[in-house]
């Protein structure tokens, strides 16, 4: 929990206060065909603390950050000095529920509307969209205990004095939560308070490859499914992941501000609050990935198949857009498809907001199927440019697009040694090319996946 000192922004009260929509990243990387839908973004944490007056009230108040839309191309993303975390955060559209206890007074719940309609939240910064809300809370007794709710919807019945409402619609989403228990002495005190976020699943921001025979394919991929990794069955593949966290309306919870010494950000939690692990996993020790930390430097590569993501840390700023950075590795042994998933591990049962039924668990899993390409067999030798032709065979797990083969293959002096022909259309993640003598000579040839364009291990043809 952030430590908040009265009156800076609220970096950790208020986590991804918004509805309206902006892009965290363009679909494609570097291969690309075909662009998926950007999803809803995305308000990072806000920061702020609460103020205690004798007696009185508790007033809260924070600050909205800077908007920062746009759209990119997983190409453009990885740079170098643009990879600290920053805040982000867009336009306020939600709601916050507070509930108060102390001792045996009785509990008092409050649905506070917190966008700018709320007549007690005040445009501080028209330039860069920045709101301040101040919103008074009854004190119940000399210690409290104050739990909070952000949800993605505004209250209903919202007075038009002090902006309080009398619930939430039953379609709210939970997006942040936390607690904090204080005593109040004589006067004026700042108490901490931290929302964290609640991840509900996962968005891919594309990739940045860096060996050249790693892509993706969006062909097939949805909210739910990532998008198929294709590699050259044999050849190592090195490349950069951005796969994105998100809330349940799809705000991406961000790191508050550029990591200093001890910066760890805020942690991920399940609807109750309780610390609930992000989780990254490799179906094969032949595919294995570092994830960047939330650090100024980044380290030397530590790659792993399993890894525990408690808080939003790897969450990054990459010229404006935003994502976790996964550093992939193939190792060109593993020829069978294999898998890397992410998991959010959340099983409790959110809120019933406005009486309605319990929405189903935030339970999400994002699995990128990842298809070595391959064709076989290697090689193939003919007694004369005369002989009978002869059949390879290419697999690519997954597919639903036709291979892209050359027309010949042609040897390194630029004479066609033999021709290549598709036998049929891709079926089951085969399909077959009949290869031809031309002329005496060598020459090799490769095939490639028709949607990532990353080409199969090559084949050598010899005519004597």
């Amino acid at each position: 929990m952030n430590s908040i000192k009265s009156r800076l922004p609220l970096a950790a009260l208020i986590v991804g206060l918004a509805a309206a929509s902006l892009a965290a990243c363009g679909g494609g990387g570097t291969g690309n065909t075909t662009t998926p839908s950007a999803p809803i973004v995305n308000n990072g944490a806000g920061s702020g603390s609460t103020t205690q007056s004798t007696g009185a009230h508790i007033s809260f108040t924070y600050t909205q950050g800077v908007a920062r839309p746009g759209t990119s191309t997983a190409a453009t993303r990885h740079i170098a000095g643009s990879r600290a975390p920053k805040f982000i955060d867009y336009y306020a559209v939600g709601g916050l529920q507070l509930t108060i206890t102390s001792g045996t007074a009785t509990p008092q719940v409050l649905y506070y509307d917190v966008t700018r309609t709320n007549p007690n939240c005040v445009v501080t910064d028209t330039t860069n969209n920045s709101v301040a809300c101040t919103l008074n809370i009854p004190t119940l007794g000399t210690t409290e205990t104050i739990a909070a709710v952000e949800v993605d919807h505004q209250p209903t019945n919202v007075s038009a004095t002090t902006g309080l409402g009398t619930g939430f619609p039953s379609n709210s989403g939970v997006i942040a939560v936390g607690s904090t228990s204080v005593t109040l002495p004589g006067g004026y005190t700042n108490v901490p308070l931290s929302l964290n976020p609640v991840v509900a699943s996962y968005y891919d921001c594309g990739y940045n490859t860096l060996s050249g025979n790693f892509g993706e394919d969006y062909s097939n991929s949805s909210n739910t499914q990532a998008p198929r990794i294709v590699v050259t069955a044999g050849t190592p593949a090195t490349a950069y992941l951005y796969p994105t966290d998100v809330t349940v309306d799809g705000d991406i919870p961000a790191p508050v501000s550029t990591p200093a010494a001890g910066f760890v950000g805020q942690p991920f939690v399940d609807v109750n609050g309780t610390a609930t692990a992000l989780t990254a996993t490799s179906s094969s020790s032949h595919v294995s990935f570092f994830v960047e930390p939330g650090a100024a430097t980044t380290p030397a590569p530590t790659y792993t198949t399993s890894a525990s993501i408690p808080n939003s840390s790897v969450n990054y700023e990459n010229n404006n857009y935003y994502s976790m950075i996964f550093l992939v590795q193939y190792d060109g042994v593993g020829t069978s498809p294999m898998t890397l998933t992410f998991a959010n591990n959340l099983s409790a049962t959110p809120p019933a907001f406005g009486g309605g039924t319990p929405s189903p668990a935030y339970t999400f899993t994002y699995t990128y199927p990842i298809v070595p390409v391959s064709l076989t067999p290697a090689t193939l030798t003919f007694a004369s440019s005369g002989a009978l032709a002869q059949t390879v065979t290419a697999s690519d797990s997954g597919s639903t697009q036709n291979m892209t083969a050359p027309a010949s293959c042609i040897s390194s002096g630029s004479v066609t040694i033999a021709s290549v022909t598709s036998l049929a259309p891709l079926a089951n993640g085969l399909q077959s090319f009949t290869i031809a003598p031309v002329a005496t000579g060598t020459c090799t040839f490769s095939v490639k996946d028709g949607q990532s364009n990353v080409p199969t291990n090559t084949v050598t043809v010899t005519v004597n």
